[in-house]
C-alpha cells in the first residue's frame, strides 16, 4: 500500500470516527423521535462499519490458514484443532502444540509454539 492511499485511509477514518462522535451523543440525551432514532441509527451503522473494516472475525476452525514459524502455511481444516473456555485456539503440528493468533491478513492465523 502506498504512502498516499495509506493517508486517504486515514483521512476518511478521522472522519467517520468524528461524525460519529458527533451523532453517538443524541442516542444518550434525546428522546424516542424520529430524528433522533435516524441519528442513533446511522452512528450505530458507522461504528459497526469502522468495526468491520478493521477487525478480523474470530478464528473459524474450518476456514483459513496457519502460519508456522519456519514458514510453513497448512490448512487449519486440516488440523487438529482445539479451542478451551478461554477462547484460545490451539492446534497440534509436527508434535507440537501451537496456540493461534489473528496475523496481518484476515483469515491467515500466526502459531506460536507452547509445548
Amino acid at each position: 500500500m502506498n504512502s498516499a492511499t495509506l493517508i486517504k485511509y486515514g483521512v476518511i477514518g478521522v472522519g467517520l470516527y468524528a461524525l460519529y462522535k458527533w451523532l453517538a451523543p443524541s442516542c444518550k440525551t434525546s428522546g424516542p423521535s424520529v430524528l433522533s432514532t435516524a441519528l442513533c441509527n446511522i452512528s450505530s451503522g458507522i461504528a459497526n462499519g469502522i468495526n468491520a473494516l478493521t477487525g478480523c472475525s474470530p478464528i473459524a476452525l474450518t476456514g483459513g490458514n496457519v502460519e508456522f514459524p519456519n514458514g510453513a502455511q497448512v490448512a487449519i481444516g486440516a488440523l487438529p484443532a482445539n479451542t478451551d473456555s478461554a477462547g484460545n485456539t490451539t492446534v497440534q503440528y509436527q508434535g507440537g502444540v501451537y496456540q493461534l493468533t489473528g496475523s496481518s491478513g484476515c483469515g491467515t492465523y500466526t502459531a506460536t509454539q507452547i509445548s
